[in-house]
C-alpha cells in the first residue's frame, strides 16, 4: 500500500532465457503507471534505474499520485532487449490511500473529544463514561503530569520511617543498618566526631586523670601498693629491695672489710663458719675458751684456713687443718 503524494519504489528482477540474471538493459525496459480509477497514464514517469545482479527500480511518481488521489495504480515494465535476449513484460497493481498506518495512529490519538462517536462504540465509551479506560487514563497522566522529578525525590527522602518494617526490604535494612552505627543513645551534639573535636585541647588536659597525675607522681609510687604476683609493680619493687643497715655492718664483719662492723645477735640458718688457728702452722689443738660466744676462739688468719668438722675427744676439741 502506499501513500498519496509521496513517491513509492517498486522493484523486479529479469533473468535472460537460461535462467539467469539479465544485467545492463535497464535502456531496454520502458515503464508505465496508470491510474486506473482515473484511467489515466503518468506522462513523465521516471526512467528505469538498474540496482545490480539483474534487479531494477522504477517510480511511481508522489506528484502523479497527489494528482489522481486515491486509486489502484498499476505499473509495468516492458522488456526488449537483445543481447541477453530477453521479450518480457512485468507488472503489478499497488492500492494508494490518502492516509497509511501512522497517520491512521495519529488521527485516533488526535481526535477531539467529545467528538461525533455512534451509540455503544468504543469512541463513545472512552469519550463520554466516568469510569472507562479513557476516562482513567486522562486522570492518571494529569496526575502524574503534575509532579516533577523533584517531587518524586522528595517523597521518597519523606517516606516515614516507621512505615517500612517488613524484612528483607531495603526501607528495613537502611533503618537496621543507620541505627547499629549511631547506636540506640547516639547524639550529635556529643557524640559526633565534630562534637569530640570541638572540645578543645583544654578539655583533655583538664579532665580527671590526665590533669591530676605527674611523671613524679609515678616515681613515688609506693611499692608495698603493689603486691600481686606477676605484675609489673610487683617485680620492680622487689628489684628495688636493699640491704639494711644492720645486714651491712655484719657483712663488712664477716667479709672483714674496712667500715662499720657489726657482729649478729643471733646464728641464723646452719651455714659453716670459718674457723682460725692461732700462731699454729700444724694441726694442733684448740682450747676451750668460755669467753667465745661458742665455746671456742676465732681470731684473724693466721695458720691458715681449716675444716669446719670439730672433733672431741674427751675433755679436749680438736680441728683438723686442711
Amino acid at each position: 500500500m502506499g501513500k498519496v503524494g509521496t513517491d513509492y519504489p517498486v522493484g523486479f528482477n529479469v533473468v535472460d532465457g537460461t535462467g539467469a540474471p539479465a544485467t545492463g538493459i535497464a535502456a531496454s525496459i520502458t515503464s508505465r503507471v496508470r491510474a486506473l480509477g482515473a484511467a489515466v497514464d503518468d506522462g513523465s514517469v521516471a526512467a528505469v534505474v538498474e540496482i545490480g545482479n539483474g534487479r531494477y527500480s522504477l517510480i511511481i511518481r508522489g506528484i502523479f499520485t497527489t494528482a489522481q488521489g486515491a486509486d489502484n495504480y498499476e505499473w509495468t515494465a516492458e522488456v526488449t532487449s537483445a543481447s541477453p535476449f530477453v521479450q518480457d513484460v512485468i507488472g503489478d497493481t499497488i492500492r494508494f490511500t490518502v492516509s497509511d498506518a501512522d497517520d491512521l495512529a495519529t488521527d485516533v490519538w488526535s481526535e477531539a473529544l467529545p467528538g461525533a462517536f455512534g451509540a455503544n462504540t468504543a469512541g463513545e465509551r472512552v469519550a463520554t463514561t466516568d469510569d472507562t479506560v479513557g476516562t482513567n487514563l486522562d486522570v492518571v497522566l494529569s496526575t502524574r503530569s503534575s509532579h516533577s522529578a523533584a517531587d518524586a525525590a522528595d517523597a521518597v527522602w519523606d517516606e516515614p520511617q516507621a512505615g517500612h518494617t517488613t524484612a528483607a526490604t531495603f526501607g528495613r535494612f537502611l533503618d537496621v543498618r543507620l541505627q547499629d552505627m549511631a547506636g540506640a543513645t547516639f547524639s550529635t551534639a556529643t557524640d559526633s566526631l565534630e562534637a569530640i573535636r570541638d572540645r578543645g585541647d583544654a578539655a583533655w588536659i583538664t579532665a580527671v586523670g590526665f590533669s591530676t597525675h605527674t611523671a613524679g607522681d609515678i616515681w613515688d609510687e609506693l611499692t608495698s601498693a603493689h603486691t600481686v604476683p606477676g605484675s609489673f609493680g610487683l617485680l620492680v619493687g622487689a628489684a628495688s629491695t636493699d640491704w639494711s643497715t644492720a645486714e651491712r655492718n655484719q657483712i663488712r664483719l664477716r667479709l672483714g672489710i674496712d667500715g662499720t662492723q657489726a657482729t649478729p645477735t643471733t646464728v641464723v640458718g646452719t651455714l659453716p663458719e670459718l674457723w682460725y688457728v692461732h700462731g699454729l702452722d700444724t694441726g694442733n689443738p684448740l682450747v676451750v675458751d668460755s669467753a667465745s660466744p661458742t665455746g671456742f676462739r676465732r681470731v684473724p688468719l693466721a695458720g691458715g684456713i681449716i675444716d669446719q668438722t670439730v672433733t672431741t675427744v674427751g675433755t679436749v676439741t680438736t680441728v683438723t687443718r686442711v
